[in-house]
C-alpha cells in the first residue's frame, strides 16, 4: 500500500489540473460544436505527405511502394474455376434476409487518428470524473448527457466504453424522469461496463450525504496532495525550506514532550502502586 501512495497522489494531482483548467468544459463544448460521426469518417490525411512516405523518398536506398492497382499475386489474373452440375439439379432460389434483419453499414474507410483522439479523450474525462461526487454533479449541472449522446452514435468498442463509463458515473445524480427516458443507455451500461461488488449505481444509496461530502471529500484529497508534494518536493512546489524545518521541528518537540508526559506518568503511577 505504501508503494503506490505515492502513484495515487501523482494521478490525483494530474487530475486536478486537469479539473482546475476547465477540462469537462472544453470536452463538452468540443463534442458539441463537432460532428463525432462526421470527423471518424473524414480523410484528413494525406498519403503522399505521409510520414513514413517522406522517410522512404529521403533515405539513402528508396523503396518502391506498392500500388494498390498491382496484382499482389500471379494467381489474381487466372479466370474463376469452372463448377459442373447435372442438368436435373436446378440452383436455390437467392435469398435475402428481410429488412428488420439487415446488418448494418460496416465502414471501411475512416480517419484512424481522429478515432484515436477521440477515445483518449472521453478516457481521460472518465478518469477526471471517476468516483467523485463533485465533478459528477458538474456534468450533471453542465447537461453532458444530450451532448455525450453523439459519440454512442458511433459502434466503436473503446469509444462506447468510456463514454458509457462517464454516463454512469452521473446516473445516481440524475431524476427519475431522465432513468426513464434513456432506458437504453441504462441497458448498454450493463451490457458493456464490468459491474463491480457491491455496486449500487442504478439503485442509488444515500444520495443526499454523498451531494452533502463531495466537497469536503474534495478539499480533503487536495489538502493531502499538497501535504505530500510540499514534503517530497518543496522547491518545485515554492515552499520555503527554512519554515518547514521549524514546523518538523515544532512536531518533533511535541511528539518528545508527550513521549516525555506518557513516562513520567508510569513512572509515579509505578511509585505510587509500590507504596
Amino acid at each position: 500500500m505504501t508503494d503506490s501512495l505515492p502513484d495515487v497522489l501523482k494521478f490525483e494531482y494530474f487530475t486536478q489540473l486537469l479539473w482546475d483548467s476547465n477540462y469537462i468544459p472544453l470536452v463538452l463544448k468540443l463534442l458539441n460544436q463537432q460532428d463525432v460521426a462526421a470527423s471518424l469518417t473524414a480523410k484528413t490525411d494525406r498519403p503522399e505527405r505521409a510520414y513514413f512516405r517522406i522517410c522512404n523518398l529521403h533515405s539513402l536506398s528508396p523503396q518502391p511502394l506498392a500500388s494498390s492497382t498491382e496484382s499482389s499475386s500471379p494467381d489474381d489474373a487466372c479466370p474463376p474455376p469452372i463448377r459442373f452440375s447435372r442438368p436435373d439439379q436446378q440452383p436455390p432460389p437467392p435469398t435475402s434476409p428481410p429488412p428488420s434483419t439487415e446488418l448494418p453499414l460496416t465502414i471501411t474507410d475512416f480517419s484512424w487518428r481522429n478515432f484515436f483522439t477521440s477515445i483518449n479523450i472521453m478516457r481521460v474525462l472518465q478518469k477526471v470524473v471517476k468516483g467523485k461526487s463533485h465533478r459528477n454533479l458538474a456534468l450533471v449541472q453542465f447537461r453532458s448527457s444530450v451532448i455525450l449522446r453523439k459519440p454512442l452514435k458511433c459502434q466503436q468498442r473503446e469509444l462506447r466504453l468510456y463514454t458509457l463509463k462517464v454516463f454512469k458515473g452521473q446516473v445516481p445524480y440524475c431524476g427519475r424522469k431522465w432513468r426513464q427516458s434513456n432506458m437504453r443507455v441504462i441497458t448498454s451500461i450493463y451490457l458493456h461496463c464490468r459491474p463491480e461488488l457491491r455496486d449500487d449505481w442504478l439503485a442509488g444509496g444515500d444520495v443526499d450525504a454523498d451531494v452533502e461530502e463531495a466537497v469536503p471529500q474534495e478539499e480533503a484529497l487536495r489538502a493531502l496532495t499538497l501535504f505530500y508534494n510540499i514534503r517530497h518536493y518543496p522547491r518545485s512546489m515554492g515552499a520555503d525550506v527554512g519554515l518547514l524545518e521549524e514546523e518538523r521541528d515544532f512536531f518533533r518537540r511535541e511528539l518528545v514532550r508527550m513521549e516525555e508526559m506518557d513516562e513520567g506518568e508510569e513512572k509515579w503511577g509505578g511509585e505510587v502502586g509500590w507504596s
